[in-house]
């Protein structure tokens, strides 16, 4: 499965904070920036997550081409398992 339904990954702080018109921008000009959205504790959570699932050995090479960005991603869904899941994965 390549991703979750929307519904299953909606998360309600989020839909306080992006507008149809962030996602607009970000689909017209590839990337957005929305000021303000987290404040500093919330990055600091966020980096520290982070930070665990690649010590964990959750992220992986993207697979890209040479020529493009070869970055480490971790695809997180609500059905992952992981604590406060919604379901296990199938």
């Amino acid at each position: 499965r390549d991703a979750d339904w929307s519904e299953l990954c909606a998360y309600e702080d989020t839909n306080r904070v992006v507008t149809g018109e962030h996602v607009r921008e970000l689909e017209r000009r590839g990337f957005v920036c929305i000021p303000a959205a987290m404040d500093g504790a919330q990055v600091a959570r966020a980096r520290a997550d982070a930070q665990a699932l690649y010590s964990s050995g959750r992220f992986a090479a993207s697979g890209n081409e040479a020529e493009v960005r070869q970055d480490h991603i971790a695809t997180i869904r609500a059905t992952d398992g992981t604590a406060g899941a919604a379901h296990a994965e199938r």
